[in-house]
């Protein structure tokens, strides 16, 4: 009911999908629907939001509230290591939250993290300092790559782009001076593991 056969957002989407169609991997049909929907979902949502929510507040606070009400999940995670909610490698025991992999809670967590910061850059409030600092803290226990570096490129874009600041230039070299440390923690971290950039892990990624 959200789509209008002749919205250009619609046919976008469609030939997206009939390219993932044909393009299909030698896995289970279950695995292929499961994707489709993944990677379709999320604009659906967005479509949905933009033209047809009459309250889009309601949509941000509740995908905050949903997010928050999943923390003790994870908490449990890092505190007790079930086997159903975590995988343990080289990085240690990485929860996977709400969801079914660390990266994916990673990765849902990120919209809701970079709201909450911008609600502070516009107004400081300690009820959105206190949820920032709970998400903060299950997301790195995902030890998500992927979703931690995607947390520092939203700030940092976010900063550049937040006109109202003061001293921005001190806050960029700031962020863009912690992304390289981190780059040098990682390199540094990954020079002692025996498992870093084995024919394993490239083909999880290449996987990815």
């Amino acid at each position: 009911k959200s789509f209008k056969v002749k919205n250009k957002f619609y046919i976008i989407l469609s030939i997206f999908f009939i390219i993932s169609i044909h393009n299909i991997a030698n896995v289970d049909l279950r695995i292929i629907i499961s994707r489709i929907f993944l990677f379709l979902a999320p604009f659906i949502f967005f479509n949905f939001v933009m033209f047809k929510c009459k309250n889009y507040k309601l949509i941000i606070f509740g995908s905050i509230f949903i997010a928050l009400i999943n923390v003790p999940i994870g908490l449990y995670q890092i505190l007790f290591q079930p086997v159903w909610g975590g995988q343990s490698d080289w990085r240690s025991y990485r929860i996977f939250g709400n969801l079914f992999w660390h990266n994916s809670y990673s990765f849902y967590l990120l919209p809701v993290i970079l709201t909450l910061y911008s609600f502070l850059r516009k107004k400081f409030e300690l009820k959105y300092l206190l949820f920032l600092l709970l998400l903060l803290f299950v997301d790195l226990f995902t030890f998500s790559r992927a979703g931690l570096l995607g947390l520092m490129v939203g700030l940092l874009m976010f900063e550049f782009y937040f006109k109202k600041s003061k001293n921005i230039l001190f806050k960029r070299v700031i962020i863009v001076f912690t992304i390289l440390l981190f780059f040098l923690f990682y390199s540094i971290l990954s020079a002692n593991l025996d498992r870093h950039l084995t024919p394993e892990t490239i083909s999880e990624r290449t996987g990815i």
